[in-house]
């Protein structure tokens, strides 16, 4: 019998939201990225996360602009309509706050991340609360 995993870090599992979803595997790769598998024992989920530097990422979110609008541009030409938050902006999202924040506390809400945010609800279209 192959000894327990050391349990290096904990979080809640995505798929079943146990607190029991644990790290069991931590290590870089030859990009100099942290791999870490994750696996939840309550329900089998396994994940793996890659760990990059916030310039890693501003890059890659740059590129994903360049794609969208390249890709908007080909529509627009060929006439085809655009799905998604192509136009959104954190700016215009209903859960903006004035102070500049946004108020469900999501550390990386921006302008380049409403794209991305399950949560962007433009504030023209937005029900009030």
């Amino acid at each position: 019998m192959s000894p327990a995993p050391k349990r290096v870090s904990r979080s809640c599992c995505p798929k079943c939201r146990s607190s029991e979803f644990f790290v069991y595997s931590s290590k870089v790769n030859t990009k100099n990225h942290r791999l870490r598998r994750w696996h939840c024992p309550d329900c089998g989920h396994r994940l793996t996360t890659y760990e990059i530097t916030e310039a890693e990422l501003k890059r890659y979110m740059r590129a994903e602009l360049v794609v969208e609008a390249v890709s908007a541009a080909l529509d627009s030409k060929l006439g085809r309509r655009q799905s998604g938050a192509a136009g959104a902006s954190c700016l215009r999202c209903h859960h903006w706050t004035r102070a500049g924040t946004c108020d469900l506390d999501i550390p990386e809400a921006g302008d380049a991340f409403a794209r991305e945010c399950p949560h962007f609800q433009d504030h023209s279209t937005a029900s009030h609360r």
